[in-house]
């Protein structure tokens, strides 16, 4: 049995007073010896051995971010807007895993995401 033992961690700023989500809550990734992260509004790629950030990407302080997937080398993020509970917005990101590069972004109100073989699937209330 191998042994388990703590190596580090990241502390997340405090949103600003201004970010009308408070950033985001989608559980961190470890894909492919890293790390995605969803930080403030921002997704974050990590080496988790070291605990460098890699790069990262800022995306709309309007969305809480809900659900991180990898399928090659694109990164699904998606969010759920959080300005009106009644008809709620939302959006799906793929980024360039490699570079954080926001390659498309696309309407939907996305509630999680999972990765299957090739493909990334969604559920949510948005088209």
């Amino acid at each position: 049995m191998p042994k388990i033992r703590y190596l580090r961690s990241v502390v997340a700023p405090q949103p600003p007073p201004t970010a009308p989500c408070g950033g985001g809550a989608a559980a961190p990734l470890p894909f492919g010896g890293y790390l995605y992260a969803v930080i403030n509004s921002g997704v974050n790629k990590y080496n988790p051995a070291t605990g460098h950030r890699i790069w990262r990407s800022r995306l709309s302080h309007y969305l809480f971010y809900e659900a991180l997937a990898v399928s090659g080398n694109r990164l699904i993020v998606a969010g759920t807007g959080c300005e009106s509970a009644s008809e709620p917005g939302g959006a799906v990101y793929a980024l360039n895993a490699s570079t954080g590069a926001v390659l498309w972004n696309r309407g939907g109100v996305i509630d999680d995401a999972v990765k299957v073989g090739s493909y990334v699937i969604t559920a949510g209330s948005g088209p």
